[in-house]
């Protein structure tokens, strides 16, 4: 569906190209206009490379020249996609497969997953891939940890209750984070584990979150949560405003203490890889706040189109936006990239089905 919108691309070029299309990391600054100020329409913005990072269109997963058809050919689903770096990894859930993707090459990796939620996460690192395995007979569950570097299996650890769990992310240390979920009809909060523990190996409960938290993301070194505030505060962080809620991230202590790192004063946030900027979703926003004060750069989309998902971060400075656009009887599904540091977007691919953007997770109240 790209075809369609080359053409367009000459009568744009007068106004200056919006992003370079070699490097993800270095937007070109000779672009003094915006789709927006044009009233540009999605056929007139310029056609860019690629995505750099991992995506799924239309029921094809790409990463560079690597293609992958999923047996499913469904890309609703961004948690069935994780990307670290230029290591990544897609689960086909129809087929119970996991592909490895590492720079330029692909390959399958050797198990059949038994996953009861086809979900599946990668460390910050790139080198461990885990998912939670489908409940035994004793209603517990394991979580599975394979090697992404030698293609075997690492561990096999037994979740720490038989509550239903959400699999978090691994961070750089290899440790593991998952969520027990609650029962808000036994005022029972969701819990928030980390294994290995420093003491006897087993899962450690995260302390200092408080209640009332959702996990967004796995850093490094810690988590991204969204903390629900009430009457501005808690005994945990009763300096926090008074805020329905907060988007914040923080490290993760060896004794399972999370400290505070930044707050978002919103409630619906993607932050950056190196958490330097975050983009606020109600207003379409990126925000940076540094020691000579606080910037902020709203995105131009076309006029013409609405968001298709959520977004994610290509690198530090750039993000991938998938929407769409009524063309004719059909839906132009595209996903845009746009220039964090002056909000202009381009094309960087086309389908008419379904997106998903691994690293896409928002730090959502609702």
């Amino acid at each position: 569906m790209l075809g369609a919108v080359t053409g367009s691309v000459l009568a744009a070029a007068t106004v200056g190209a919006l992003l370079t299309t070699g490097r993800p990391d270095q937007p070109r600054e000779d672009a003094p206009v915006t789709a927006s100020a044009l009233g540009w329409r999605l056929e007139a913005l310029p056609v860019g490379a690629p995505p750099a990072s991992l995506y799924c269109l239309d029921g094809v997963v790409r990463l560079g020249s690597q293609e992958l058809t999923m047996v499913d050919g469904d890309c609703a689903w961004p948690d069935r996609f994780a990307q670290s770096g230029d290591t990544a990894i897609a689960l086909d859930s129809a087929a119970s497969t996991l592909t490895l993707f590492v720079g330029d090459q692909s390959h399958q990796l050797p198990v059949r997953v038994d996953s009861e939620s086809s979900a599946v996460v990668m460390s910050t690192d790139g080198g461990i891939v885990g998912w939670v395995s489908a409940a035994r007979v004793d209603g517990r569950q394991d979580i599975v940890l394979w090697d992404a570097t030698e293609g075997i299996e690492w561990k096999r650890v037994q979740a720490p209750t038989p509550d239903v769990l959400n699999l978090e992310g691994i961070d750089a240390s290899g440790r593991v984070y998952l969520t027990s979920v609650g029962d808000p009809n036994r005022a029972i909060a969701d819990r928030v584990w980390v294994w290995p523990s420093s003491e006897d190996g087993g899962f450690l409960r995260v302390v200092g979150l408080g209640d009332f938290v959702t996990v967004a993301d796995v850093t490094p070194d810690g988590l991204a949560v969204l903390k629900t505030l009430e009457g501005g505060g808690d005994a945990a962080w009763p300096e926090e405003p008074p805020l329905s809620g907060v988007a914040v991230w923080g490290r993760v202590t060896r004794h399972g203490d999370f400290v505070l790192g930044r707050a978002a004063e919103v409630q619906s946030v993607v932050w950056a890889p190196d958490r330097s900027r975050y983009l606020a979703l109600s207003s379409l926003t990126v925000v940076e706040q540094t020691n000579y004060g606080r910037t902020e750069v709203e995105i131009q989309l076309p006029t013409d189109v609405q968001i298709a998902g959520d977004p994610s971060w290509e690198s530090n400075v750039q993000l991938l936006v998938p929407v769409t656009a009524n063309e004719g009887t059909a839906d132009l599904l595209t996903v845009l990239r746009c220039s964090v540091v002056f909000g202009r977007c381009e094309a960087a691919a086309s389908g008419s089905q379904d997106v998903a953007l691994p690293g896409g997770d928002v730090d959502n109240m609702s």
